[in-house]
């Protein structure tokens, strides 16, 4: 796991259990009977857990090291596989493109520059998004997973959420309360089992939330 990665894991555990208990998590809260009832809470959690580990359990599964018993246990389909090793690092640029599609929709598309192919180029299997909505009106600096920013961000390494996807054209969306706002977008071409190898950041895309 990258330190993106682990950081976001950690709040998800600290959101869930804190061993405090004036600051309970959200699964301590549920399993205590004199506590409120917070069940919508809990399975949210759950689902965003799940979310945040689909690009994980992706990349585990092109791992060497990964084992047969794992697979079994995380429900890991077998890799794809691949004629020929993928162990240089990308040089590909990429490029993003957004269409807004309806009510906090958004297509984007993510372009490699100077390839012949239209959306993961030959080096890559895989596009990496690092993307952020800005909303001054926020109370804190960050929420959830990071998503949230009250200011803009300088550049890629101030965005916390990341996102990778098999695919180069995507659906983001995005809640009803967030409409109108900006979202900073950035790309590059990336390799499940050498995450190491991405290929550079694209420049940053600016899109408004229909």
């Amino acid at each position: 796991m990258t330190l993106i990665e682990i950081t976001a894991f950690t709040a998800f555990r600290v959101l869930w259990h804190t061993g405090n208990f004036n600051n309970p998590g959200a699964y301590e809260i549920h399993c205590n009977p004199n506590g409120p009832n917070n069940s919508k809470q809990v399975v949210k959690i759950m689902k965003d857990v799940n979310a945040f580990f689909q690009p994980i359990l992706v990349r585990m599964s092109a791992s060497t090291n990964i084992r047969i018993e794992d697979r079994k246990m995380l429900h890991i389909a077998d890799p794809v596989k691949h004629y020929t090793r993928k162990t240089k690092v990308i040089t590909t640029t990429t490029s993003v493109y957004s269409v807004p599609i309806g009510a906090g929709k958004i297509k984007l598309k993510c372009i490699p520059i100077g390839s012949d192919t239209r959306g993961i180029s030959e080096e890559a299997d895989s596009i990496e998004i690092a993307f952020c909505i800005v909303d001054p009106d926020i109370d804190e600096e960050v929420a959830l997973k990071g998503k949230v920013r009250k200011t803009p961000p300088a550049n890629v390494d101030d965005i916390f959420y990341h996102e990778v996807h098999t695919k180069a054209f995507n659906i983001l969306k995005f809640a009803h309360k967030y409409r109108g706002k900006k979202v900073y977008v950035y790309a590059r071409q990336n390799l499940l089992s050498h995450p190491e190898l991405a290929g550079p950041w694209s420049e940053v895309h600016i899109l408004f939330i229909p």
